[in-house]
């Protein structure tokens, strides 16, 4: 399968990585080697995950770390995510930042308790084995709201020595709201194609950092989400091929050189009268359901990678 290569990959780096986070883990030393922000060949790798454990209620949770959209959270029942987030991560301090808002009755969000852990771990190992990093429970009506919106913000920071995407951010060029959302598009009529290889590679960049992120083989990978892609959106389609330009949602991260991006389906639009109208945003990639095939839903960002477009973390 033909593969998209970075270019320019005359410069290499030796760099020597302590690996290892305050709160109790050992410290390993590892020599990398670099190419282009990428680690092409390593010792003694990192395999600790840092997971993200957030629990509430009633609440709308943006959660960016180090400038970057991770994920949103909508909580009604008690409930909420336990997600690792090493692909976002710097070296020194970093900064998680939650932006929190009522999903249901304001008097009752404000009195909810929102608990917040962060831990590292093994994969293989139980939670029981995990260390934790930070831990802490907090009510909205502690935090500070931002002005003229009900919505309470809480900034955690803590310092890491592992994975660094910074390498990475440094070969980032902005994107225009325009570029993005012709990204987008194009991405759509690929799967309309059927062209699995060109839509897998516009996933080339993206998959090389979580393996790198993760320590996990890297060509193995890549072919087992080429397959996911097969049985899903090339098998399928999309849940949602049509895409007018006003319902894209976009948000610029890292001095614009990221979007986020997400739909906000206009339901007055036929085109939409088959879609959940409970869902406020929802996934640009989100495989049809059919009998027989799980839907696959996908949450990433645009980015301009040496100057290609890409789709990104």
């Amino acid at each position: 399968m033909k593969k998209f290569i970075p270019r320019n990959l005359s410069l290499i780096i030796l760099g020597l990585v302590m690996l290892g986070i305050t709160g109790g883990i050992g410290y390993f030393i590892s020599y990398y080697e670099y190419e282009n922000g990428f680690i092409i060949r390593k010792q003694a790798p990192m395999k600790e995950h840092l997971v993200l454990d957030i629990t509430a209620q009633n609440s709308l949770i943006t959660i960016q770390v180090n400038g970057l959209l991770f994920t949103h959270l909508r909580t009604l029942q008690r409930s909420g995510l336990k997600m690792p987030f090493n692909e976002l991560l710097v070296k020194g301090e970093n900064q998680i930042k939650l932006e929190i808002s009522p999903s249901g009755p304001i008097a009752d969000f404000l009195n909810e308790t929102i608990n917040i852990h962060i831990y590292s771990k093994f994969p293989k190992y139980d939670d029981a084995k995990k260390v934790v990093i930070f831990q802490q429970s907090v009510r909205p009506n502690e935090l500070t709201k931002i002005k003229d919106q009900e919505t309470y913000q809480y900034i955690i920071k803590f310092p890491y020595q592992g994975f660094d995407i910074t390498p990475v951010l440094s070969q980032l060029s902005p994107v225009t709201q325009q570029e993005a959302i012709a990204f987008a598009l194009h991405a759509v009529s690929l799967i309309e194609n059927k062209d699995l290889e060109s839509f897998a590679n516009l996933f080339y960049i993206r998959k090389k950092i979580f393996s790198q992120a993760y320590n996990e083989e890297f060509e193995k990978n890549f072919r087992q989400q080429i397959n996911i892609f097969k049985s899903t959106f090339m098998s399928t389609g999309l849940e949602k091929m049509e895409i007018e330009n006003h319902e894209f949602v976009l948000t610029p991260h890292v001095g614009g050189k990221v979007y986020s991006i997400y739909i906000k389906p206009d339901f007055e639009l036929d085109i939409n009268k088959s879609l959940d109208k409970s869902e406020i945003l929802r996934n640009l990639l989100i495989s049809k359901r059919t009998r027989g095939t799980p839907q696959y839903s996908l949450e990433c960002s645009i980015a301009k990678y040496q100057g290609k477009l890409i789709f990104f973390i």
